[in-house]
């Protein structure tokens, strides 16, 4: 939603006809996704919904998100890739460290103890991610990767349907 605007601003980036209908369907399967049902009375209540806390906070995370990636390309485009993914990864690896020196111990190891796999696969797999996302911004466009990275969010909704049983409106 904000990164065209951001990606041209800050790089002269520009959508062409396809990326301007992908923008529309993705704003329009924004729109859709709360929908309990295809009828008019919840498309009303929807609507009248669109100022609500929750959606204001979910559009900031869109802005922080475009805010991010633009300014993410824009230091791969001056700093070596690598270096900068071990610089974001020690200021993180330190503000863990004290997060984790001001929560009681016996919750640490208990978490620890209770989800030891977990932690360390969330680990590694978002800090790949991450760092195949920086090698992509380097050389493409921000708006395309932005993109291509927010399937993570539809190809969440379906595993969690199908692995875990969530529900899922139509």
């Amino acid at each position: 939603l904000f990164l065209p605007l951001l990606g041209f601003l800050a790089f002269g980036e520009r959508l062409g006809a396809r990326g301007w209908v992908a923008l529309a369907l993705i704003i329009g399967g924004i729109m859709l996704l709360p929908l309990v049902s295809l009828d008019r009375a919840a498309i009303r209540k929807t609507i009248r919904h669109l100022r609500s806390r929750t959606n204001v906070l979910a559009l900031l995370a869109a802005l922080a998100t475009a805010g991010y990636t633009v300014w993410d390309k824009y230091a791969v485009g001056f700093l070596d890739t690598f270096l900068y993914f071990y610089g974001y990864t020690l200021l993180l690896a330190l503000w863990f460290g004290v997060v984790i020196a001001r929560t009681p111990r016996t919750e640490v190891r208990a978490a620890w103890r209770a989800h030891l796999m977990s932690i360390v696969m969330i680990g590694l797999l978002n800090a790949g991610a991450y760092l195949l996302v920086l090698v992509a911004l380097r050389d493409g466009m921000a708006t395309q990767i932005l993109a291509v990275r927010q399937l993570s969010i539809p190809i969440g909704v379906l595993l969690a349907w199908r692995l875990l049983r969530e529900s899922l409106t139509p």
